[in-house]
């Protein structure tokens, strides 16, 4: 399925586990009929539609200012369609708690105030949520407005080896708010291997650091 938007943006993968997401905003295909695809928003969203309909899948497809915003409007807001620049925020704040996908502390604990919709959860102030919550509270707060760590889609390939990375607003200093971030990419990286029908016998991991950088590698006994 994740081929079929192959013909709109060379920047398409998995989400699991039931979503798909292509970077079309800042896509240009020389060779391709639509051209350039900014500005043919709603096209896009109808021909994505009903192709995936003609392949057998009823499918709500969301345009957004990034991909988080798009993914968590697609599997909880329940209809298709095209935000415009700037308004993701105002579209996620009828979403319930849960699409946030917070770590069972964090959730529990907002739960125990009374709030259960995203919009309840961006009307507290950054600051107390820094206090009470740490680093996690920060990035949940920041996706909850729409600006949030911004996913990198790289260009499909089957060849090459698999990278995905993810962009943080600010520095990250706490273990829980870097799996976090980690979590969401290990499901990914996954899906996509599912998706092509590989395994992975390597894991490598690059972090940008204030001071440089540093490359972690794990290598596997076996393919998994």
């Amino acid at each position: 399925l994740a081929e079929q938007l192959l013909r709109f943006s060379p920047c398409v993968g998995p989400m699991p586990p039931d979503s798909i997401v292509a970077e079309i905003g800042r896509t240009r295909l020389p060779d391709h009929r639509l051209g350039d695809l900014v500005g043919q928003e709603r096209s896009i969203l109808e021909r994505t539609r009903i192709r995936l309909k003609e392949l057998g899948h009823s499918a709500t497809v969301v345009i957004a200012d990034d991909p988080e915003t798009a993914h968590m409007l697609a599997r909880w807001g329940g209809k298709s369609l095209v935000l415009t620049p700037g308004s993701g925020h105002q579209a996620l704040a009828t979403l319930p708690l849960n699409a946030l996908s917070l770590p069972p502390a964090e959730q529990e604990f907002l739960q125990s105030l009374g709030i259960t919709r995203i919009g309840e959860f961006t009307a507290l102030p950054a600051a107390a949520i820094a206090n009470r919550m740490g680093e996690v509270g920060v990035i949940a707060h920041a996706m909850a407005r729409s600006q949030g760590p911004s996913r990198l889609i790289s260009p499909w390939s089957d060849q090459n080896p698999l990278e995905l990375s993810q962009a943080l607003p600010d520095p990250v200093l706490e273990l829980n708010a870097l799996l976090f971030v980690l979590n969401s990419l290990l499901r990914d990286a996954c899906s996509r291997l599912v998706t092509i029908g590989r395994a992975v016998c390597q894991l490598s991991l690059l972090f940008t650091l204030e001071n440089g950088s540093q490359r972690l590698s794990i290598q596997l006994g076996e393919p998994t």
